[in-house]
């Protein structure tokens, strides 16, 4: 018993199935570049062109607490 029924070797054929298995993984590949493409079309008009920075812009990242006194300590 097959859920898919075109993934039944028996009545496809091993060539077919194994078609239809490479067509799914190129279409998700697909979609997956065509999502990542648009997310980065819509940070690049908003925070390039728009020049709204924000959530999605890139902080710069400082590897050490402040919290310690170690940057510009007046102590």
């Amino acid at each position: 018993f097959y859920p898919y029924t075109f993934l039944d070797i028996e009545a496809n054929g091993s060539g077919k199935v194994a078609a239809y298995i490479v067509g799914i993984a190129v279409a998700g590949i697909i979609f997956y570049l065509i999502a990542k493409g648009l997310i980065w079309l819509r940070e690049w008009v908003t925070e390039k062109k728009l020049g709204m920075d924000g959530k999605f812009a890139q902080q710069r990242f400082h590897n050490y607490d402040t919290e310690l006194g170690t940057i510009n300590s007046k102590h």
